[in-house]
């Protein structure tokens, strides 16, 4: 499934708790600066873990976008889990994937990934997803990246006619990468010429060979999607991708949510 380049309509969600069918994903586009005069609150809803990470940023602005993404994080699953976002326990499976401890809660699976001041967050009902986003450098593409894809991602890219569908190519296979890893929860320390994803439109059912993950094949869906003219995604999941929506953490969705909830201190 592809659809980048094609118009993609955020809009504000829903008041209240919100509910996900199993093949259903969200994308929620989260503008960090946007949430900066709640700094303090997001700061409040971490758990210590979160906070000792935050801590251990050398860079204030570094420090920021961290508590901010993981506090809007919070807020975000609080919709679906129907609980204090400051109550969620986000736990972490073997290869550094977050996820969350249900118990009788609704099942949820979720991916976050921020590039400079903008983040997306896909939950989902389903199976487990990972969503990677990168902010397209065109004055200085690290063209050195591409000697750690795959041969024939290599390929494709060497053999792409001008400089700027190189480095178009170059980005849209490095998100495709990154979300794979993460939906399969292994990270980066599987190496990237390891397994290869399509290097032209990904169709719904591709098969990504994945030779170092010690299993069989998978097979995943995939959408490619672009919050603008310089700035791509994709989404991988590893069961059928169903219904999209698309959702815009605002200003305004925050002061709702906290006025309409007991759950959020203001």
């Amino acid at each position: 499934m592809n659809r980048a380049g094609e118009q993609i309509f955020w809009r504000e969600p829903p008041p209240g708790r919100i509910d996900i069918e199993p093949s259903a994903i969200d994308f929620w586009r989260v503008l960090l600066p946007a949430h900066r005069s709640r700094l303090g609150l997001m700061h409040e809803l971490l758990d210590d873990h979160e906070r000792g990470r935050a801590d251990s940023f050398r860079f204030e602005h570094l420090r920021e976008r961290y508590i901010l993404r993981h506090g809007l994080l919070r807020m975000i699953l609080s919709v679906y889990l129907d609980v204090a976002p400051a109550e969620i326990e986000l736990l972490l499976h073997p290869g550094g994937k977050p996820h969350v401890r249900c118990n009788s809660r609704p099942h949820i699976e979720f991916s976050l990934s921020d590039s400079d001041d903008s983040a997306i967050v896909a939950v989902t009902g389903g199976s487990p997803v990972g969503v990677d986003i990168e902010q397209v450098r065109r004055d200085r593409p690290p063209f050195e990246i591409v000697s750690e894809f795959a041969p024939d991602e290599q390929s494709a890219i060497e053999s792409a006619e001008s400089d700027r569908q190189r480095t178009d190519l170059l980005y849209r296979i490095w998100v495709r990468k990154e979300a794979f890893l993460k939906a399969h929860g292994v990270g980066l320390g599987v190496a990237l010429n390891s397994f290869s994803v399509p290097v032209s439109d990904p169709s719904p059912g591709n098969t990504w060979q994945q030779p170092s993950l010690d299993r069989d094949a998978d097979s995943c869906d995939a959408f490619d999607f672009d919050l603008s003219n310089d700035l791509v995604g994709c989404l991988v999941s590893c069961g059928p991708i169903g219904p999209l929506r698309f959702f815009d953490a605002t200003e305004s969705w925050i002061l709702r949510t906290m006025k309409s909830s007991d759950k959020i201190a203001t």
